[in-house]
This record gives C-alpha cells, structure tokens and sequence, in this order.
C-alpha cells in the first residue's frame, strides 16, 4: 500500500515543484497560442486541425466520448419525435375512421326509418 502512495506523491510533487504550481494543461495550451511569437514560428493552422489533433491531445479520449454520446442522443430524440408524431397520427386515424363509421351507421339507421315510414 504504502509503496503506491509513495510513488504517486512523489510524481505529484514532482510534477508541481518543477513547474513551480500545478499544470493545467489546456489553460498553458490557450496561454502559448495566444503569444504572436509562437504562431510565427508555427504558423496559423486550420480549425480543424485543432479539433481532431489539439483536443485529443489534451483531453485524451473525452472528445470522440463526447462526440458520440452528444450524436446518440441526438437520434434518440429522434426516434422518440417519429414514434410520438406516428402515435398521434394513428390515433388521429383511428378518430377518422370511427367518425366515418358512425356517419354510415347514422345513414343506415336514417334510411331505414324511411322505409319503415
């Protein structure tokens, strides 16, 4: 126990006396963007490079994770939409049908009564 303790503060403690604080990497990230000097040297790259590149980099996985999560969700509210409209409209048939019913019904019930007369 004490073996695993010792080494994970020993990489913390390493990992913030040697930067003086502790690192917040996408915050150093925006900070040497933002300096004109290291965009001269680098040169100005497209969105899109940051988006599949950058953002790996710095949030490992979390981004594809967020993609799809963001992208299944999207479908199933989707599917949730169709199903309610389709409900609706079944339902909507149903009322139609039995409206059209009652008519013939009435009509049938009415020209018999004139026959009868």
């Amino acid at each position: 126990k004490d073996g695993v303790w010792e080494v994970v503060a020993g990489l913390v403690r390493g990992h913030v006396t040697a930067s003086g604080g502790l690192t917040v990497t996408p915050l150093n990230s925006f900070r040497y963007n933002m300096k004109p000097e290291n965009l001269a040297a680098h040169g100005v790259h497209p969105r899109l490079t940051h988006l599949l590149v950058n953002l790996p980099l710095l949030f490992g996985p979390l981004p594809f994770l967020l993609l799809l999560h963001a992208s299944r969700s999207l479908l199933r509210s989707r599917r949730r939409r169709r199903a309610a409209v389709s409900g609706r409209r079944a339902e909507e048939e149903e009322k139609q049908e039995g409206t059209q019913e009652e008519r013939k019904e009435e009509q049938e019930a009415g020209e018999a009564e004139e026959g009868e007369a």
